[in-house]
């Protein structure tokens, strides 16, 4: 009895060697339960049994049958420094089992030498003495594991075996300390900002452990490295998110494993932009294709795709209908964060996102409408059924690309349908943003409600009977330039040509009738002399924007549309800062693109507006020019024009930033401080000039030729020079 309790405290106190491994530190010989929970997850010809010891069962697996190896899978957890595990072999033969692991991490092998072993079925009753080095064996790990790593047991020769009370420990509880892992500062919160603020940060720890150190969390949102004590933390994110992250450090042969987190916060403050699409109000004739949408900042394109009709407008609804198999892209140069989309009712809320595109598509409060939300500059929909779409709403980030408001496109309504927006007995009424026109009653016996869907000639037209009143009426800011009406016969032609007109004048070619205003900011009218029909209008128009120039005749101007200032007797000109003067460049042709900052004159300006017409697009301004548009946040050497007494250029003091969207001259810092930087009629003229192409020819403010130049302010030679 004394022989064996020395051999037992002999055993624990030495080393036995396990494939290049040693014993542990603790002592789980008598534990068969273990702390790893076994599985035949892995395993080959690997079955659940149970082992009885001294009357008490335990769990156990056995590997292995009469006609095939087996082998066991066991999953060791990281932080891991020694293996206890209880194992025999059957029937007392000698056994070897080469031990795998996955990854990282050496293999090695235990020997089971010849012992009383296990046989029968399950519950196995264990023959000899299980706590003793025959069975109890201990694999040692140069360094603790770094994470959960999966080790086979595999019999060599093709014989059985049983494996149990399987035990996973860090290192020895009694000698291990804690590795006071910490970070720097705690607890620390980091704070990203996709808009402006998405550098990377660090983030600093200490620790006394030599284990190795892993970051995770926050997959998709942060990218994590580590050097030395030092944590970077780069934001990849493209949508906002709060994420944990975790710092683990592995044990050492002298520190417990540990671990300690902080948190990243990921904002976005990027200022954003929206325009929302009315179906309704976007001018569609009733069952109209619908194809491409353009806006400020996006564009709406519908395709049918793979269904059997294209997308239509219907006034039934005020919908956009998408058909099963159509599609809608939306798309933009700048990055389309959310896009809600509002049904005519919620049986037809169907839409659909695949999955190749980016974003989510989900349900908002109100049950017809859907949100998408997400980051991307083009966004693709599909529908597996018929839906009504009534309005899109785009919002995009505000990337400080100025914005560009394209010219309205001339207005066409359909006449040989009932499309009008609205009707009466007495009242019939066509109408968009920027014209309305509207048929009354008038002295007429037939109401003015008047489609025809078709006379004995087959001629669908709305129709114009003898006595109503036909008007056509500008929206604010356009004036109109031409309606061009076409007739369902040429008689009908003929007979709006020679209504009354007023405010306008009419002709007509065959079954086309032009009518040209003598005003195009009035209101354009005919009473109509005899019954006429027509299958389409063509309101031509352009829009206009009043300027006014007070009595200092310059003025600093911008806006979001290309202009045309040539026919208002309005120079208009780009600047350049010489430091003591400013030298003033024309723009001959007078047409300014969107967003470009100039300076305009007027030399008999009193205040009055001046309608100065939008166009398409203006050529894009050669040269130097020095004028800018505010943003809402000062710069420096910012100088804007006003008359202090005398018209010119100061600094910019204001008590608050400089208000978006107003010019100021940007001043050259190598000039340092000035008060002042000249130009006008009479003041510091000299020193300001503008340049031309003509040699030689003298010329007024006005422009016009002078052959004999008097007392005054002219232009000679691309300069402006005044004569005493």
């Amino acid at each position: 009895m004394r022989k064996t309790t020395l051999l037992k405290t002999f055993l624990l106190l030495c080393a036995l060697m396990v494939g290049g491994s040693v014993w542990a530190q603790s002592d789980h010989s008598s534990d068969y339960t273990g702390n790893i929970t076994l599985s035949t997850s892995g395993g080959t010809q690997a079955t659940d049994c149970i082992v009885n010891i001294n009357s008490d069962t335990y769990s156990g697996i056995k590997a292995g049958t009469g006609k095939a190896a087996g082998a066991v899978r066991i999953t060791v957890p990281s932080g891991t420094k020694y293996l206890h595990l209880h194992v025999a072999g059957w029937n007392a033969e000698s056994v070897t089992l080469s031990v795998t692991p996955t990854g990282n991490g050496a293999p090695t092998s235990i020997s089971l030498t010849a012992n009383s072993g296990i046989s029968g079925s399950s519950p196995f009753i264990f023959n000899g003495n299980a706590n003793t080095e025959s069975y109890y064996k201990v694999i040692t790990f140069t360094n603790a594991l770094t994470e959960d790593t999966y080790y086979t047991f595999t019999a060599t020769g093709g014989k059985r075996f049983v494996v149990w009370g399987v035990t996973a420990e860090e290192g020895g509880s009694s000698n291990l300390q804690d590795s006071n892992l910490a970070l720097t500062g705690a607890p620390v919160a980091l704070s990203f900002d996709l808009y402006d603020n998405s550098a990377a940060q660090t983030v600093s720890f200490t620790t006394s452990s030599t284990g190795a150190v892993t970051v995770s969390g926050g997959t998709g949102y942060v990218t994590t490295s580590v050097s030395g004590n030092t944590i970077t933390v780069t934001p990849v994110a493209v949508t906002p998110s709060a994420q944990t992250i975790t710092v683990s450090q592995a044990a050492d042969n002298n520190y417990v494993a540990g671990s300690v987190t902080f948190t990243v916060s990921i904002s976005d403050s990027s200022p954003v932009l929206d325009e929302t699409f009315v179906f309704s109000q976007l001018d569609y004739a009733n069952a109209a294709d619908i194809t491409t949408v353009e806006g400020s900042y996006c564009t709406l394109t519908f395709d049918e795709g793979t269904g059997s009709n294209p997308p239509k407008y219907y006034t039934t609804g005020t919908a956009a209908r998408m058909y099963t198999g159509n599609t809608l892209t939306i798309s933009s140069t700048r990055n389309i964060v959310e896009i809600e989309f509002t049904f005519s009712e919620s049986s037809y809320a169907v839409l659909t996102l695949p999955n190749n595109q980016p974003g989510t598509l989900t349900d908002v409060s109100s049950d017809n409408k859907r949100t998408w939300s997400g980051s991307a500059t083009s966004v693709v929909f599909t529908t597996t059924a018929t839906n009504r779409i009534q309005s899109i709403k785009v919002t995009v980030e505000d990337d400080g690309t100025p914005i560009v408001i394209p010219a309205a496109q001339p207005v066409t309504w359909d006449l040989s349908t009932n499309s009008y927006s609205s009707a009466t007995e007495n009242l019939v009424t066509w109408s968009s943003d920027y014209v309305i026109m509207t048929n009354s009653k008038g002295n007429s016996s037939t109401n003015a409600n008047n489609y025809l869907g078709g006379d004995t000639n087959n001629r669908t037209s709305s129709r114009f009977y003898t006595g109503n009143i036909l008007t056509i009426t500008p929206g604010t800011n356009c004036a109109i330039t031409s309606v061009v009406f076409t007739a369902a016969s040429e008689n009908y032609a003929t007979a709006l040509k020679n209504s009354a007109w007023t405010n306008a004048t009419a002709s007509a070619s065959s079954t086309t009738v032009t009518v040209t205003p003598t005003n195009g900011i009035n209101d354009i009218s005919a009473t109509i002399g005899g019954t006429c029909g027509f299958t389409s209008v063509t309101v031509n128009f352009y829009e206009y924007i009043p300027v006014t120039i007070t009595a200092a005749k310059y003025a600093t101007f911008s806006n979001a549309r290309a202009m045309d200032f040539s026919e208002t007797g309005i120079t208009v000109y780009t600047a350049v800062d010489n430091e003591n003067s400013v030298t003033l460049n024309e723009i001959t042709s007078g047409q300014v693109p969107a967003n470009t900052p100039v300076v305009l004159y007027k030399a008999d300006a009193d205040g009055t507006a001046i309608d100065v017409p939008v166009i398409a697009s203006a050529d894009a301004v050669e040269g130097t020019n020095d004028l800018r548009v505010s943003t809402g946040t000062d710069v420096d050497n910012m100088y804007v024009l006003a008359m202090n007494p005398t018209i010119g250029f100061y600094p910019w003091k204001g008590e608050t930033d400089l208000s978006a969207g107003r010019v100021y001259l940007q001043g050259k810092a190598s000039y340092g401080t000035r008060t002042f930087i000249g130009f006008g009629e009479e003041t510091n003229i000299s020193n300001a000039s503008v340049n031309a192409t003509d040699n030689n020819i003298w010329y007024d403010l006005q422009g016009r030729r002078v052959a004999q130049p008097t007392k005054g302010l002219y232009i000679v030679n691309g300069k402006k020079v005044l004569v005493k």
